[in-house]
């Protein structure tokens, strides 16, 4: 059985459907792809963090500054910004939430080890208690009635301002880094990858069970091929399971000395080296003008 190319483009293309069926989903119910705060809202902030209490892995999960946080109309807004409202991350950590005020029982001030919070509870029938940090304390106050707010364990803030954060400018420098990184190893990659196909010999190898004591592993497959009688043995870079014994791929070995080679399909993994070092630079660049846009 020969591996197919797009082997190695397989979480990738996992990724991109999840995240098209979460982008159908969202429509089929009237939800936006990019939420915005109403222009018309009683109160409004972006960047807020926050989560539901619905179930263990929402109360240790939650959102960090991705929460868009408004009541408008009579209505209570708390939902992910983009991209975090795609791949169902609302719906797994319950922080999807448009409903009446009415339906609003409480909401407390809170504090933490970590954070000061406001616990907003329902009514029955309504979504799980969800806390949410917010930066004008007070303004949500005015906006929900000053009669749903219940006593907590601190005094309600008043309007702090939105704190400098620097985790932006240090995600786009990891990613600048990192994508240069992985351009510069596909590029050196397919320089290889030419010179084996250039200045090397075309052979037929065939997968082998590793062997510790030759092969110095055993999770990745070997590739064994013969040149003038003399056996020799590739780590290849597909794992356990990916292959088949006695499966054959064809690999390129360099004349002057049998034992250094390279199999064929070693290029899929170089392309896509390639494709995330593109990905990450432009992430790096366009980075700031994409989330101006967006949020």
């Amino acid at each position: 059985m020969t591996m197919p190319q797009w082997i190695f483009f397989a979480p990738i293309l996992w990724i991109l459907g999840l995240v098209a069926i979460s982008i159908w989903y969202r429509r089929s119910k009237g939800e936006p792809i990019f939420p915005r705060l109403p222009d018309d809202a009683d109160f409004g902030e972006k960047g807020c963090s926050g989560r539901s209490l619905k179930s263990p892995l929402s109360k240790i999960g939650g959102s960090t500054r991705c929460l868009l946080v408004a009541v408008r109309k009579g209505k209570l807004i708390i939902t992910p910004q983009f991209p975090f409202n795609l791949m169902f991350l609302p719906e797994i950590y319950g922080l999807d939430i448009k409903e009446p005020v009415s339906t609003v029982a409480s909401v407390k001030p809170v504090s933490s080890l970590f954070q000061r919070a406001l616990r907003i509870e329902f009514t029955d029938g309504g979504p799980a208690p969800v806390e949410v940090v917010l930066h004008d304390e007070r303004g949500f106050e005015q906006a929900i009635g000053s009669s749903l707010m219940a006593p907590g364990d601190r005094e309600i803030r008043a309007n702090t301002g939105r704190p400098k954060s620097r985790t932006f400018f240090f995600v786009r420098a990891f990613l600048a880094i990192w994508g240069a990184g992985a351009l510069f190893a596909a590029i050196t990659g397919f320089q290889d990858d030419q010179r084996f196909r250039r200045d090397g010999v075309a052979i037929m190898a065939t997968y082998v069970n590793p062997d510790r004591s030759l092969d110095r592993q055993v999770q990745m497959g070997v590739l064994q091929y013969q040149v003038d009688g003399v056996v020799y043995r590739l780590n290849s870079i597909y794992g356990i399971g990916l292959f088949e014994v006695g499966e054959r791929e064809k690999v390129y070995y360099l004349r002057s000395n049998p034992q250094e080679a390279r199999q064929e399909s070693y290029s899929n993994f170089n392309l896509l080296w390639l494709v995330f070092g593109v990905l990450g630079l432009f992430a790096s660049i366009f980075g700031g003008m994409i989330a101006k846009r967006i949020w």
